[in-house]
């Protein structure tokens, strides 16, 4: 088993495709999207182990123009690998 975290990335304009393609790089799953206001909103299912020295890296791509919150949602069985 492992634990998932519910994150939502945020991003506007030019940076809304980053924030869809960072949403899933640690093997994160798209849960849904919405735009609130002119920002891009995902949220995404993420394994926790995926996300270790994740948090610059949605900073680096867009400059600082997007944002990220994680929150623990639940259990899931671990892929084997």
């Amino acid at each position: 088993m492992e634990s998932l975290y519910r994150k939502q990335n945020s991003g506007r304009g030019q940076y809304a495709k980053v924030v869809i393609d960072v949403a899933t790089l640690p093997r994160g799953t798209i849960r849904g999207t919405a735009t609130r206001g002119g920002w891009r909103v995902v949220t995404a299912a993420v394994p926790v182990a995926g996300m270790f020295g994740y948090v610059g890296d949605p900073r680096s791509r867009t400059r600082g123009r997007a944002s990220h919150t994680m929150r623990f949602d639940t259990y899931a069985e671990a892929p084997v690998t």
